[in-house]
This record gives structure tokens, C-alpha cells and sequence, in this order.
């Protein structure tokens, strides 16, 4: 309430100053009879560029909400993006950016830059956006509190229709990204990295997004390539794309929601927020929430222009600062610290739950820890060269790295002389004698990963490559693998239990309620 009336006092300062000529009145919290979302112009400030621009976004947002679905001020070629802010100088975000286009897609979109941008507004008011694309396909957007949500029309004279959604791609630098086709009509992921006016200014990003269509023909790319084979991708200009048969249905509708926590919690935000509403229905309720925002300024004047120009300001005032919590709850802090409604949340660590709940004699029995089959091997990849992206290797397992370097005599075995760089983690290598070099690594991290190797030795022949990291544990059996005794177990491989990605996650997140009420009692325990 505080907040509220201190943007009323500013905006009104505002308008004194830009229309002396008008009256205002407070409204006394009445529903708003008056359309003033239609009063609103998006499109005001983001004309020019430099100092003699606002670095507006033309895009749909909701009251303080989460989302900003909007071509990105810096990369409007690339479709439409799910994060922006207004009023910014710099490139920023624009995380993954949806894109419709005629026909099928023929090659691989890369970054998605060369791609023409819209070619006109057609409505660019509170909480819509209506594009005609270069190839008459009709794109609108709208938004509720924590998802968005697309319409796309084809034209008439096309029988198919493609949408690309970027992974890798954004308005500024990623350091790596995740795409997963989960059914012809859905997909999720993630991208990190990201910077601002030349700073890096790391995060990470979910998303989970739907159709209300099964697509005919579905894949991934990276790069120069597209894959119509693999349904899941990481990495640096990477996506997924979904084609349409048009001539069945013209209008493709696309929901997507965003956490900064979880794909689990974007899904869970595009369930409570968007599940059972189609396009029209989410525009109507995001109209009414704009108009009970905006209305609480009345204004009146025979000038529509002024208007329009005060109703605008207004509007820009209420965009921004953005909710950041999930529906459940949950946000990561500004400590990059996960948080549960304003508590740091509880580690819940599989082996320390198996200890409370789990039966040593019966590893296969269902616990709190999770529930486990047998294995016979533990994977291991060697390479004795550089690694590509097409080396595919299980999440948590053993890499190692062997570089044939300079024959040294005075490295003691036990001294770290080389550096392994992958993700945003160093590890220490060693000399193993007769010119070769070795380091083992292990990743929690998903998708195409680049690795640098490097030594202060003269003449060592520093290394750079990339390599990816998929869920297929236990992995496929290789002559490198560590073969284990008789009482080795693994999580189960079903994909039912598969949750975030994870194999047999779902086997520990079914007791998320049990495990945080005892962890409650416990907590209430020490206290007494």
C-alpha cells in the first residue's frame, strides 16, 4: 500500500507537469468502467536508438508480473522473448525467444538472426501485442501473472507451419542451454549465463511450454545442424522446433511459463496459471486486470493524445519491479540462495534420507532415499583426445582426459600442473610419467559443455573442446567402464521416474510432503 501510493504521487507529478491543463481524480477502488488499456500506446519510447530512444518493449506484461513476452529491443529478429526489461540501455536477457514461421523449416535457424523482423504492429496496447510476421503469419501475445501465452495464424494458402524455440539463444551471451521435446506438443529446458553493458551477470532460467496441437514433425538444433533424431539438445544456438499441419487447423495457440527456481515449478506455474484458458480468455482477464491498475488514476481531457501519452507513463510505472517468486513459494535470492517462501530451503540429500527411512538389507525397497536396482558397472569415458559435442557421456559420471604433453622428470606425481575448465568449475590435472597428462572430472550439469585444458609447462599442447552431457545412466556399456562387486546399486531406470530430467528422481520427490513435515517436527524438536 505504501509502494502504491508513492507511484501515484509520482505519476501525478508526472502529468502535472506534462498536462497542467487536465483534471485527475482519484478513484475510490470502483471496478473501472473506462477501457484504459486500449488508451495505452506500447509502442511510445521505443523508437531511435542511442540517448534519443527509450529502450521500451512493445511487448504484453501483466501488472508487476513475471513475465515480459515481447520482441527484445536488441534482437527483435529473433521472435518473441519471455524476459526484458523497460527502459534499459543495454542488451539484457531475452531468453528463449518463440518464433512462427510458413512452411517448414529447411535449414538450421542457428542463433536465430537471420530472420527478417515483423513486419507491422498491428495492436500494441496493455497486456496485448499483435504482429503481422514478414510471411503474413499473424502473431499475438498475451500474458498472465507467471506465463504468456501465443497465438499464431498461418496464412490460408500454406499447408504447414513452423515454430521455433530457442534454448542457446538470447539477447546476450549464454554459457549453455537445454532444450527437451517431451511430447509432439511440449517441450522444457534451460539456459544460463547472460551479462549487462558488458558485465557478466549470471543466472539461470526454466521453462516448461505447451500446444494446443500435436505437431506432425518435431526435432532439435545446434548450430549448423538440424536433428530431427534427437529430442533433446544443449549447448550455445540451440533449440527446438515444431511444424504444423495448417490445413487441419490454421491457429496454433502456445502457453509457456517461467521459473528461475525449477522446470518442475515453471510447470507447476503454467498448471495453476494458464492450464484450462485459451488465448482469448487470458487476454480478457489480463484487459480487466490493467484497467483496475490504470484506473485507479482517472483522468479526463478532450485531448486524446494527451491521453494516451499519460495513460502510457502510467502503464510503465506498473511494469516493473517484476514478481519473482514461483506459485509455490519458492525464489532464488539475490545470494543465489534457493528460498521457500522467505526460509532458506532444506537440502534434501538422497543419502542422508535413506539413513532416516531406508532398509540397508533391501536397497530396492522404496524409502525416502529413493528406490534402486542393481548395476554391474560404473560408467567411465577415457579420452586420449580433444572431445567433440558428438562424444555424449551420462550426467555423474567419471570423464577422464588424458593430453600427451612434454616428457618431464621433476613433476612429483602427487602436484596438480594442469587445469580442466568445464561449466563453471576448475579441476586439478597430473603428470602420470612418459609424457602423459591426466584429469578425471564429474558433472551435475545437462546439455553441450565446452572444456578448455590448459598448463604453464612449455610446449604443453593446451586443449579446447566440448562435450555433452545427456541423462543415460548407467550409460552404455564401454570396455572403460569400473566394473563392480555384487552390492552396487543404481537409481531405477524407469521413465516414469524420471523427474526434472533426473533418472529415478521421482522416487525421492513422491515423499516431498512426508520429508518436509518430519524435517518440520524435527526443527520443532531442537527448538524445545
Amino acid at each position: 500500500m505504501k509502494t502504491n501510493n508513492r507511484i501515484k504521487w509520482m505519476i501525478s507529478l508526472s502529468f502535472i507537469l506534462f498536462i497542467p491543463s487536465t483534471n485527475i481524480a482519484q478513484n475510490a477502488g470502483q471496478a473501472p468502467q473506462t477501457n484504459y488499456a486500449q488508451m495505452v500506446d506500447t509502442r511510445i519510447g521505443s523508437k531511435g536508438n542511442g540517448l534519443s530512444c527509450g529502450f521500451t518493449y512493445i511487448g504484453a506484461s501483466y501488472p508487476f508480473g513475471m513475465m515480459q513476452f515481447t520482441p527484445s529491443f536488441f534482437s527483435p529478429q529473433k521472435g518473441i522473448v519471455v524476459n526484458q526489461m523497460s527502459g534499459s540501455g543495454c542488451p539484457h536477457m531475452g531468453n528463449f525467444p518463440v518464433l512462427p514461421i510458413s512452411g517448414k523449416v529447411t535449414k538450421s535457424p542457428k542463433n536465430m538472426e537471420d530472420f527478417p523482423t515483423y513486419k507491422g504492429i498491428r495492436e500494441a496496447t496493455a497486456g496485448c501485442l499483435s504482429l503481422q510476421m514478414k510471411d503474413d503469419v499473424i502473431c499475438d501475445v498475451t500474458v498472465s501473472k507467471r506465463s504468456g501465452i501465443a497465438r499464431f495464424i498461418f496464412p490460408v494458402d500454406k499447408k504447414e507451419g513452423t515454430i521455433l524455440i530457442g534454448a542457446g539463444v538470447s539477447s546476450t551471451t549464454l554459457s549453455n542451454a537445454y532444450i527437451k521435446i517431451t511430447s509432439p506438443s511440449s517441450c522444457e529446458g534451460y539456459a544460463e549465463g547472460g551479462d549487462f553493458c558488458g558485465y557478466k551477470t549470471d543466472y539461470r532460467i526454466f521453462f516448461a511450454a505447451e500446444f494446443n496441437h500435436k505437431a506432425k514433425e518435431y526435432g532439435t538444433w545446434k548450430g549448423n545442424s538440424i536433428r530431427e533424431d534427437r529430442k533433446q539438445i544443449g549447448g550455445v544456438q540451440s533449440g527446438g522446433y515444431f511444424t504444423f499441419d495448417t490445413e487441419q487447423s490454421a491457429s496454433v495457440e502456445y502457453k509457456i511459463a517461467i521459473s528461475y527456481v525449477s522446470v518442475e515449478n515453471a510447470k507447476e506455474n503454467l498448471r495453476m496459471d494458464n492450464e484450462n484458458r485459451n488465448y482469448q480468455q487470458v487476454l480478457s482477464d489480463t484487459r480487466h486486470e490493467w484497467n483496475k491498475q490504470l484506473g485507479k488514476i482517472e483522468v479526463h481531457s478532450d485531448n486524446p493524445d494527451k491521453l494516451t501519452q499519460f495513460y502510457t507513463h502510467w502503464y510503465h510505472t506498473l511494469i516493473h519491479p517484476n514478481i519473482f517468486n514461483d506459485i509455490n513459494g519458492e525464489y532464488i535470492g539475490a545470494d543465489f540462495a534457493h528460498y521457500y517462501e522467505g526460509n532458506p530451503k532444506l537440502g534434501d540429500t538422497p543419502s542422508l534420507l535413506y539413513m532416516l527411512d531406508g532398509d540397508p538389507e533391501n536397497p530396492t525397497k522404496e524409502s525416502w532415499g529413493g528406490s534402486f536396482e542393481l548395476c554391474t558397472h560404473s560408467p567411465r569415458t577415457v579420452f586420449h583426445r580433444t572431445a567433440t559435442e558428438k562424444d555424449t557421456v551420462p550426467v555423474f559420471s567419471i570423464i577422464e582426459f588424458h593430453v600427451k604433453g612434454p616428457v618431464k622428470n621433476d613433476i612429483p606425481t602427487d602436484s596438480i600442473c594442469m587445469t580442466l575448465t568445464i561449466g563453471k568449475q576448475k579441476w586439478g590435472g597430473y603428470y602420470l610419467g612418459n609424457g602423459d597428462y591426466a584429469v578425471r572430472h564429474s558433472t551435475y550439469y545437462l546439455g553441450t559443455l565446452p572444456y578448455t585444458i590448459t598448463s604453464d609447462i612449455p610446449r604443453f599442447p593446451n586443449q579446447k573442446g566440448d562435450i555433452t552431457v545427456e541423462n543415460i545412466w548407467p550409460g552404455r556399456k564401454s570396455s572403460t567402464d569400473y566394473k563392480v562387486g555384487s552390492n552396487w546399486f543404481t537409481d531405477k531406470s524407469e521413465s516414469d521416474l524420471f523427474w526434472q530430467g533426473f533418472q529415478g528422481a521421482q522416487t525421492v520427490y513422491k515423499w516431498r510432503t512426508e520429508i518436509m513435515e518430519d524435517w518440520g517436527k524435527r526443527l520443532k524438536w531442537l527448538k524445545e
